[in-house]
């Protein structure tokens, strides 16, 4: 499933927080999502959601993208 939004965004080292203004899921407009980047070599770990402390809220959704090397 794609999970599509937009939005106005801060990066404050590794908290990461959306101003969503448009989303697939309606009832996420307006609200603010609030989750953790980390950036581990090739890979970027988004952890969502957490609260202002940056602690992981239940349920919790961990996705790792990961860049892969084309030579």
């Amino acid at each position: 499933m794609d999970h599509c939004d937009s939005g106005s965004y801060t990066l404050d080292g590794n908290k990461y927080e959306e101003q969503v203004l448009w989303h697939y899921n309606p009832a996420y407009v307006g609200n603010k999502l609030k989750m953790l980047m980390e950036l581990k070599n090739d890979t970027l770990i988004q952890t969502f959601p957490v609260d202002e402390n940056g602690k992981g809220k239940k349920p919790l959704l961990c996705s790792k993208i990961c860049s892969v090397g084309l030579n």
